[in-house]
This record gives C-alpha cells, sequence and structure tokens, in this order.
C-alpha cells in the first residue's frame, strides 16, 4: 500500500530539489562573505562593459568634432562628467550589490535549513515504517 505521507514528504523536497534547490546547492557550497564577494565582482564587470558601451555611443556624437578639430576638442570637458558617473554608478551598484547578495545567502540558508528538516523527517518515517 502507498503510504501517503511518504508520498506527500519527498514531493516536497522533489519540488524543491527542480526549482530553488537547483540553485542553492550551488550556493551552498560558498561561504557568505566569498559568495558576496563574487558576486559583487560579477557586478563590477558588468557595470563596466555597461558604462563602456554607454561611453562608446556617446563618443560617436562627437566623432566628426574629432575627426574635423583633432585633439582641439575639449576631451577634459566630455570625459570628466563620464568618469564621474561612472564612480557615483558604480558605488551604487556596489552597495545595492551587497545587499541583494547578502540577502539572496540568508535566505538560501532559511531555505536549505527547512529542506534539510524535510529529509530528516523523511528519514525518521521510512525508519519508523520499517521497525513496524
Amino acid at each position: 500500500m502507498i503510504d501517503a505521507k511518504k508520498v506527500r514528504m519527498m514531493t516536497k523536497l522533489a519540488v524543491y530539489e527542480d526549482g530553488p534547490g537547483k540553485e542553492d546547492l550551488k550556493i551552498h557550497g560558498y561561504e557568505e562573505g566569498n559568495y558576496v564577494n563574487i558576486q559583487m565582482i560579477k557586478t563590477i564587470i558588468a557595470v563596466t562593459v555597461g558604462y563602456g558601451l554607454i561611453i562608446f555611443l556617446y563618443c560617436l556624437r562627437y566623432y566628426s568634432d574629432v575627426a574635423s578639430k583633432g585633439f582641439d576638442v575639449p576631451f577634459g570637458e566630455i570625459f570628466l562628467p563620464c568618469a564621474v558617473g561612472y564612480v557615483i554608478v558604480l558605488i551604487l551598484s556596489i552597495i545595492y550589490s551587497r545587499r541583494l547578495y547578502r540577502e539572496r545567502f540568508r535566505q538560501m540558508e532559511i531555505r536549505l535549513k527547512e529542506y534539510e528538516e524535510n529529509l530528516e523527517n523523511l528519514s525518521e518515517h521510512m525508519t519508523e515504517k520499517k521497525q513496524n
């Protein structure tokens, strides 16, 4: 006869393993500080590449001036605001990503603890059934 309680427990575990469990188990391999730092490095790289593309497009606007005037174009007036903007965007993205990935790690710990408790309950249930 099929044990309904066992089926429910196993289904709950399988749903977790196929859903958020895949990512949680990857994250669980890191300590919190290492995970947050790796994600921040990814964020810095992404922000730098994205901002670089935006600056490239911005510079295309002045390409005709550079081609006609040469190096007489006021590069300081063009690039100083860009550099200040980059620093501001980078600092804000670092602050945001640090908070975001710390929270994700903490939520992962909570979900993983619940998963481990469910595994323990299933194990106890199966042991109990074998003894009967």
